[in-house]
C-alpha cells in the first residue's frame, strides 16, 4: 500500500469515530477534514480534523524491510458557540467535557485505530475568543500516531 494510503486510511479512522460519536461531543453537526486551523466557524457546533497539518510525519525506513515507519499529529478541533450574557462561564465546563470525551475516543484500549496505526499520547487545550454577537469556545486535542505501513 502507498503512504498516502495507508495515512488516509488512518484519518478515515478518526473522522468514522467522530462521526459515530457527535451526540456524546455536544451534538456536532459536521465533523471536516481540514488542512489549516478555520479562520472562522461556519456552522457550531462542528469539529475540524487536521492530520499533519500543524506537525510533520516523520518517517523512516530500515535497510532490509519492506515498510515504512511514521509518527505524525492528527489535530482534531471542536467548535461550539454560546450567546448568552454569561457566554463565557456557561461553554467553559461543557467545551472542556467534549476535549476530555473526545480523547477517550482515542486512548486507552480505544488508542488502536487500524492493525498497524496506534495512538501514544495526546495534548488538549481548551480556549475561547468574543466573536461580535456571541463566544465561540473550542477545544483543541492533538493526538500522535505511530504507525508501520507494511
Amino acid at each position: 500500500m502507498e503512504d498516502y494510503e495507508f495515512v488516509n486510511g488512518i484519518v478515515d479512522e478518526v473522522l468514522s469515530r467522530l462521526n459515530d460519536n457527535k451526540t456524546e461531543l455536544g451534538g456536532i453537526l459536521a465533523v471536516t477534514e481540514k488542512d489549516e486551523h478555520p479562520a472562522f466557524i461556519d456552522n457550531p457546533p462542528e469539529i475540524f480534523v487536521l492530520p499533519i497539518g500543524v506537525g510533520e510525519d516523520k518517517m523512516y525506513s530500515v535497510m532490509g524491510e519492506d515498510h515504512n515507519y511514521h509518527t505524525f499529529p492528527i489535530e482534531i478541533i471542536g467548535a461550539y458557540r454560546y450567546l448568552d450574557k454569561t457566554a463565557i462561564e456557561d461553554g467553559l465546563r461543557p467545551t472542556r467535557n467534549y476535549g476530555f470525551i473526545c480523547n477517550a475516543l482515542f486512548s486507552g484500549e480505544n488508542s488502536i485505530l487500524t492493525a498497524n496505526a496506534v495512538v501514544v499520547g495526546s495534548t488538549l487545550k481548551v480556549y475561547y475568543w468574543q466573536v461580535a454577537d456571541y463566544v465561540a469556545h473550542s477545544f483543541r486535542l492533538t493526538i500522535n500516531i505511530k504507525a508501520i505501513n507494511t
